[in-house]
C-alpha cells in the first residue's frame, strides 16, 4: 500500500492523502496552470502559505508547470510580501485564507502584476464546498477587472488529466531551468532572493537522502515536518522524503513537542533553538529551587537528577569510556534519562539538526540519552544541504 501524508491544522484536525493522490493533485493543478489564459512558461507564482500539504501540492504543481515558485512566510509584515511580489513580478498567488487576500487589497500595488489568486479552503473552515465557492465569487468583486480569484479545488477540475498528459509534464522539464526564488535576509535588512533551478532542488535532496545510513526508503518509516516550507532546509527535507516514499506528517512549532510523542517519528530534521529549549527544560527540572526541599523524598530525587546530569555531561562522542561509566549511563538512561528521550517519541532513527551551530552542552546532554543526532551544514544559495556529520565521525561543538 502507498504511505500517507497527512497535514495537521490549528483546529485538530487530519487529512490523508496517499502519495498517488498527491502526485495527481500536483498534476492536475499543473495542467491547470498551464491552459489558463495570462499564465505562461517561467511566470513567477507566489506561495504565500501555511506549511502543510497544501503547500506541497502547489508548490509541486507550478514546478511541474515550468513556473517559477517564490515561498513567502503568511506571517510576515505586508511590506515585505509587496517588496517580493513586486521584485519577481509574481503572475500568479497561492493563498491558505481569505482574509490574506483583504489583507493585500489594502495595497493596490501589492497585485499589480498578479493575473490568478488560487486559494486553498481550510479544514477548520465549516462552510460546505459550495459555500466556500461563493465566498471566494464574492472576494472577486472586490479585485480588479484582470484579476482571476478561484479556489485550489476549482483550478484542479478545470484540468484535463490524462497519464500521457502527465508523463508529457515531467518529459518537458528542463533540469537547468529556474525552479525557484527562495528569499533569505540580507546584510541591511532587506530580503535577497536566491535563484534555484531544478537540477539544484533535486540533486541536494538526493544526495543528502541517498548519504545518510539512517535514512531509509518506505512507508514504515515516519518523517515529522515542523519547519517553515519558505526555507529551502524544509522543503529539501520534504523532497527527499516523499522521494524515498516515507510517511510524512506536517507539525506546527506549537504543536510539535506533542506530536513527536503521538507520532513517533524515525525521522526528524529539526533546528538549534527547539534543542535548546528542551536543554534549558532539563536543566530548570536538575537545578529547580523545589529539589532542594528538606523532605527526604525530594532530596533523593534531587541527588539522582544531578547524578544523571554529571554522567550526561561527562559524555564523549566516539570516545572509549571506562567500564565504570558504561554501566553508570546504561543506568541513567534506563531511568533518569530516558523520559527526556521519550520526549522525542522513542522511536527516533534519523535525528538532524541543521539551520545554525548546535551548542556542544545541547548535543551532549542529547547524544547521551541515546538519541542518533547529526548535525547539518547548508545555504539558501547552495540549495539546502552541503555537508552533515557522519556518526563515526561525529563531534560536538
Amino acid at each position: 500500500a502507498l504511505p500517507a501524508s497527512r497535514n495537521h491544522y490549528d483546529y485538530g484536525q487530519w487529512l490523508s492523502w496517499t502519495l498517488a493522490e498527491l502526485r495527481r493533485i500536483a498534476e492536475e493543478l499543473a495542467l491547470a496552470l498551464q491552459q489558463y489564459e495570462g499564465v505562461k512558461k517561467g511566470d513567477r507564482a507566489a506561495l504565500l502559505m501555511d506549511s502543510n500539504a497544501a503547500f506541497v501540492m502547489a508548490d509541486i504543481g507550478c514546478l511541474l508547470a515550468r513556473l517559477v515558485t517564490v515561498p513567502m512566510l503568511p506571517e510576515q509584515p505586508i511590506s515585505t510580501t509587496e517588496y517580493m511580489l513586486t521584485e519577481t513580478g509574481a503572475s500568479v498567488l497561492f493563498v491558505s485564507r481569505l482574509k490574506q487576500v483583504k489583507k493585500l487589497l489594502s495595497k493596490a500595488s501589492n497585485i499589480a502584476n498578479i493575473r490568478l489568486i488560487v486559494i486553498a479552503k481550510e479544514v477548520g473552515d465549516n462552510r460546505s464546498e459550495v459555500n466556500f465557492r461563493e465566498s471566494v465569487r464574492t472576494l472577486h468583486w472586490s479585485l480588479p477587472n484582470a484579476v482571476e480569484l478561484v479556489a485550489l479545488s476549482e483550478l484542479r477540475a478545470q484540468a484535463s488529466w490524462s497519464k500521457t498528459k502527465a508523463q508529457r509534464l515531467r518529459a518537458e522539464l528542463d533540469a537547468h531551468q529556474l525552479a525557484t526564488i527562495v528569499y533569505t535576509l540580507g546584510e541591511e535588512g532587506r530580503p535577497l532572493g536566491a535563484m534555484l533551478t531544478h537540477e539544484n532542488l533535486s540533486s541536494s535532496a538526493l544526495a543528502a537522502f541517498s548519504t545518510l545510513p539512517c535514512l531509509r526508503k518506505g512507508s514504515r518509516e515516519i518523517a515529522l515536518s515542523f519547519l517553515p516550507l519558505h526555507h529551502i532546509f524544509a522543503r529539501g527535507f520534504v523532497y527527499g522524503s516523499l522521494s524515498f516514499g516515507q510517511s510524512l506528517y506536517f507539525s506546527t512549532p506549537r504543536r510539535v513537542m506533542k506530536h513527536l510523542q503521538a507520532l513517533k517519528p524515525t525521522v526528524f530534521f529539526t533546528v538549534p533553538r527547539l534543542l535548546e529549549k528542551v536543554y534549558e527544560g532539563w536543566l530548570a527540572t536538575v537545578f529547580s529551587s523545589n529539589s532542594f526541599q528538606a523532605h527526604p523524598a525530594s532530596k533523593l530525587r534531587h541527588i539522582t537528577l544531578l547524578w544523571a546530569w554529571r554522567v550526561a555531561n561527562s559524555y564523549r562522542v566516539n570516545e572509549a569510556q571506562s567500564i565504570g561509566y558504561r554501566i553508570q549511563l546504561w543506568a541513567a538512561r534506563q531511568t533518569v534519562l530516558r523520559p527526556l528521550k521519550n520526549l522525542f517519541g522513542g522511536q527516533m532513527q534519523c535525528f538532524i539538526s541543521g539551520g545554525a551551530a548546535l551548542p556542544a552542552e545541547v548535543m551532549t546532554l542529547l547524544l547521551a540519552t541515546g538519541l542518533k543526532l547529526c548535525q547539518g551544514y547548508g545555504l539558501t544559495e547552495a540549495s539546502s544541504a552541503l555537508s552533515f556529520t557522519r556518526r563515526h565521525w561525529s563531534q560536538t561543538g
